[in-house]
């Protein structure tokens, strides 16, 4: 008698670890918030590759763990034009997605957006560009979508493009060292070689 509650205990247990799990993996991780284009000096209004940089810095300035300290590269820019919304460039990376939330005006407020198939996710920073300000956002390649996305960091002006930066890894100095040391070694190795011949 004890050992079949114990095991229908387990198996209470195992059933609701299961929907939790089913649970959190249809949900996209949340996405960390940067900052805001009004928090540069002075007042940057385009999200260039340099002020996504130095809003990185201002919040690894003020928070620990920090985000990785990486080289940035503008990957894709998704953005509205004359016959709608567009891709200047970097075209089958995402999905971005509308959703129904718009302004009086009919400008989008709001969506998801995720990496499109067939794409390996890779760490990456988005700007939300709305009017004269943008927020920038960062999620981790191992984070799973759809991340949603709006306007409310730039006070709900309609949207006027995403910009999405991909970061590359910067080796850190213990990384090139064993490189180097690796490097050194196959050298001394190569030497002996000749030597012996």
């Amino acid at each position: 008698m004890k050992n079949s509650i114990l095991s229908s205990k387990n198996l209470v247990f195992c059933a609701a670890l299961l929907l939790v799990l089913c649970l959190s993996a249809s949900v996209g991780a949340t996405p960390i918030y940067v900052g805001n284009g009004a928090d540069l000096e002075p007042d940057a209004k385009n999200d260039d590759v340099d002020a996504v940089l130095e809003l990185i810095d201002i919040y690894n300035g003020a928070h620990d763990p920090n985000l990785p300290g990486y080289e940035i590269i503008a990957a894709a820019k998704y953005e509205v034009g004359v016959a709608g919304w567009l891709w200047e460039y970097g075209e089958g990376l995402f999905d971005v997605v509308f959703s129904t939330t718009t302004n009086d005006d009919g400008e989008q407020l709001a969506g998801t957006w995720d990496w499109a198939d067939g794409v390996t996710p890779f760490d990456t920073y988005y700007a939300i560009k709305a009017s004269r300000d943008f927020s920038l956002y960062f999620v981790y390649g191992d984070d799973t979508g759809p991340f949603a996305w709006d306007t409310a960091g730039v006070d709900n002006k309609g949207l006027s493009h995403l910009t999405f930066y991909r970061s590359t890894p910067v080796p850190e100095p213990a990384t090139m060292l064993l490189f180097g040391a690796g490097l050194a070694g196959l050298a001394t190795l190569g030497r002996s070689r000749k030597n012996r011949e």
